[in-house]
């Protein structure tokens, strides 16, 4: 991943001090032509919303190591990595989850700010990170994985019950007016957030990948039950 202005290390550490020793960034990736692309780009703006709405409402729970800054002190004090080495990946991201709380955790999602790194070309790759992702993701504290998991379950909820309501019962204007007005409202946030992020041309294939994605995380997490979470580098 690169910086993608000179501004970068000025915006990040503008907000380091005696009370804020976490600055959670944005870290994008490059806009390609295709779907996958762009199917990684909407995956990324919507985890980032996420992870910078819940740390402005004092709960920071993660931060992509791609871009992310954090106190020399508090990272030696916390021992590092160290509780993570047997981990694939993910363990920058965990020393967040353990060590970030409402006062010492801060956010800057400026454009200067910003970081790009090259996307995965496959699907297959994509998988192979995802999967790697959500390894790490449940060694999360309690209460994060129970919010994440919430979230999945209730956009997979939503859509079968208005598969349900249209098929197998009479109120199928009512379902599809309701939720209708829950798509509207989610189109908006997201293209606030997406104005935020300086992230393009997301919009319209979100309408595809709002129900695609969690169907794909909440497969990748079931057969990660099977699989082990304690890999080495090869």
């Amino acid at each position: 991943c690169y910086p993608v202005s000179k501004q970068w290390l000025k915006r990040m550490s503008a907000h380091l001090n005696r009370e804020k020793r976490i600055v959670l960034g944005y870290g994008g990736y490059e806009p390609r032509r295709g779907l996958l692309n762009k199917l990684i780009r909407y995956e990324t703006v919507f985890t980032a919303m996420q992870y910078f709405s819940f740390a402005i409402k004092g709960k920071p729970y993660m931060g992509v190591g791609r871009n992310r800054a954090y106190d020399k002190t508090l990272f030696f004090e916390n021992k590092g990595f160290a509780r993570h080495y047997h981990l694939l990946s993910g363990d920058d991201d965990l020393f967040v989850n353990e060590n970030a709380t409402t006062k010492n955790t801060a956010v800057e999602f400026g454009r200067e700010a910003h970081t790009l790194s090259l996307p995965e070309t496959t699907f297959r790759g994509w998988i192979k990170q995802k999967k790697r992702h959500i390894s790490a993701g449940s060694f999360y504290q309690p209460s994060s994985r129970f919010r994440l998991g919430v979230e999945w379950i209730s956009r997979i909820l939503l859509y079968t019950t208005l598969i349900w309501l249209c098929l197998a019962t009479p109120w199928m204007w009512l379902a599809t007016s309701v939720f209708c007005i829950l798509l509207i409202t989610r189109l908006v946030v997201l293209k606030m957030g997406m104005r935020c992020l300086e992230e393009k041309l997301l919009l319209l294939p979100s309408l595809l990948f709002d129900p695609v994605v969690p169907l794909i995380m909440g497969i990748l997490w079931f057969t990660s039950l099977f699989e082990s979470k304690y890999q080495a580098w090869s």
